[in-house]
């Protein structure tokens, strides 16, 4: 019995001191991060103006973009495009916090003059003034005739002409249109001017004009960074994903006047189904078929069928497969449809990092 007694007693002085290790080692692991896949910059505007500069030395393009906000708020952007590639553009906002926030070519807070007026047809005139960057006066005005209509030519999805090439891949995304009758930029003390002659309306290429409703949807290229917070997800640039249900992540609101908001939608194994990022009442929207696992669980070889959508019209359908790289894991997207987005391939590299994942987005399969 005494042995007995000592042998328990030993067991059991073992015990006190073991099950911590024990437990340790039994501990679950953390959950994985879920992965959000892109990065996304998105905007709705409500008209958009455009004039082509083909005699400009430097820029081939100026754009302005208004969002009509509810009372008296309006945003607005006007941006110039370079001709070299990777065409960086220059922006001019009337919000400063988005100007300040901006990490997409240079950009700047502006006082800016817009009028805006509609002929019978819908189509817009414009008049615009600000200073530029080098402080000189910019003036720009679009005009139309009273008999100019809107139609359809052009609208819906269109390839991107190469703008911002080496920081965005774009999903550019129109309404009805019509060419201007004549548009005139003034800048640095030079006049450039278009006048519209017969048959522009039906020709082949960019054209100069408005369009009524422009979706901006972007996949930011770069490096960005996602990792498990609590119980939901934390990621580059402050965006904070929390849990709202048990299917679901949200980031509080951000961006101009709080209109941005973006919601990883999960099933019962926290895999992602879908990516919206929300602007307002308007959505661009990722699907994934089937869902996508955490960044740890990608062995390579997976293959994934995936949907962007933009206010539930489905834009760009194709298929992404996961391949092992570099010590980490590529997905490579593949666009199938509209057929000229087969052209445009993107990769999102995926690597772990401290309880989360890098990711390093890209234009191109390699």
């Amino acid at each position: 019995m005494a042995v007995r007694s000592l042998a328990a007693a030993f067991l059991a002085a073992w015990l006190s001191v073991a099950p911590a290790s024990a437990q340790e080692a039994a501990a679950p692991a953390p959950p994985a991060a879920p992965l959000a896949p892109v990065f996304t910059n998105f905007s709705y505007y409500d008209h958009h103006w455009i004039q082509w500069l083909p005699d400009h030395p430097v820029y081939e393009a100026i754009e302005a973009q208004v969002y009509e906000g509810p009372g008296a708020q309006r945003f607005v952007r006007v941006f110039l495009t370079e001709r070299a590639p990777p065409k960086r553009q220059t922006y001019y906002f009337s919000d400063a916090d988005t100007a300040a926030r901006w990490s997409s070519g240079r950009a700047f807070a502006r006082e800016i003059s817009l009028d805006s007026s509609p002929n019978a047809g819908g189509a817009r005139n414009l008049a615009l003034r600000l200073t530029d960057a080098e402080g000189a006066a910019l003036e720009w005005l679009v005009e139309f005739d009273a008999t100019d209509v809107l139609n359809s030519s052009g609208a819906g999805s269109r390839p991107s002409q190469g703008h911002a090439g080496d920081t965005a891949y774009i999903f550019h995304y129109y309404g009805n249109s019509a060419v201007a009758r004549r548009a005139r930029l003034t800048i640095a003390g030079q006049v450039y001017q278009y006048d519209r002659r017969e048959g522009d309306a039906v020709r082949r290429g960019p054209k100069t004009g408005y369009t009524a409703g422009s979706y901006t949807p972007v996949i930011r290229l770069g490096e960005f960074a996602c990792e498990a917070a609590d119980a939901g997800l934390s990621c580059s640039q402050g965006r904070l994903f929390e849990r709202t249900d048990e299917n679901e992540l949200r980031t509080g609101r951000f961006g101009y006047a709080g209109l941005n908001q973006i919601t990883l939608t999960l099933d019962a194994e926290a895999n992602v189904t879908s990516y919206t990022h929300a602007f307002g009442e308007h959505a661009f929207r990722f699907e994934f078929e089937p869902a996508l696992p955490s960044a740890d669980s990608l062995r390579g070889g997976e293959r994934f069928g995936y949907a962007v959508s933009l206010d539930g019209a489905r834009v760009v359908t194709g298929a992404i497969t996961a391949v092992r790289e570099n010590g980490g894991v590529a997905l490579r997207w593949t666009p199938e449809n509209p057929s000229w987005m087969s052209a445009h391939p993107m990769t999102t590299m995926l690597a772990s990092d401290r309880g989360g994942y890098r990711l390093t987005l890209r234009a191109g399969s390699s």
